[in-house]
């Protein structure tokens, strides 16, 4: 089973070869992992931001990924530059990295999202245990193209926990 602090290196590592920024700061609660990816000019949108909020946790339940959600959701809005909507669409990702992963945070993290304006949360459940990775992949009101690169950037960001052990034993040979 790999540690949740490697894996969230591998997510830093990830955010930064997207040429994002990282940092530790506070969330809510709790100390997270706060990566920032802008990319131009995405499915004629404008500006897309990726803000990626993880965090390693000793279990994850469904009350963690509803609450830390809400604070990752609200932190990253307010430290959005631009206006949403006008050229800018926001894209959070809010990891929860965990060997101890209930039934009921999976189905909080696969559940679809509410709509926001310009702007959509996604939380992910890595399960270190299992090796699992969850999240919502349907569809939205955005519409297929957009569902798709927002899918991407997650999923650039998070990768499986296999993908996560292989990324770091690779850089480490």
């Amino acid at each position: 089973m790999m540690d949740p602090n490697a894996y969230l290196s591998v997510v830093a590592q990830r955010i930064q070869a997207q040429k994002g920024t990282v940092q530790q700061t506070q969330v809510g609660p709790l100390s997270a992992l706060v990566g920032d990816v802008y990319s131009a000019s995405v499915a004629a949108m404008g500006n897309l931001r990726l803000c990626v909020v993880a965090v390693a946790l000793a279990d994850v339940n469904a009350f963690v990924v509803r609450d830390f959600t809400a604070h990752a959701n609200q932190f990253a809005m307010r430290s959005t530059m631009g206006t949403l909507g006008f050229g800018t669409a926001l894209v959070t990702a809010v990891g929860f990295v965990s060997p101890r992963v209930t039934p009921d945070a999976i189905a909080a993290a696969t559940a679809k999202p509410g709509m926001q304006f310009a702007a959509t949360t996604r939380p992910v459940v890595v399960d270190l245990t299992s090796g699992g990775l969850h999240t919502f992949t349907g569809t939205q009101m955005w519409g297929w193209a957009m569902q798709s690169t927002f899918r991407r950037k997650i999923f650039e960001a998070f990768p499986t926990p296999a993908e996560a052990y292989a990324q770091l034993h690779q850089r480490r040979s």
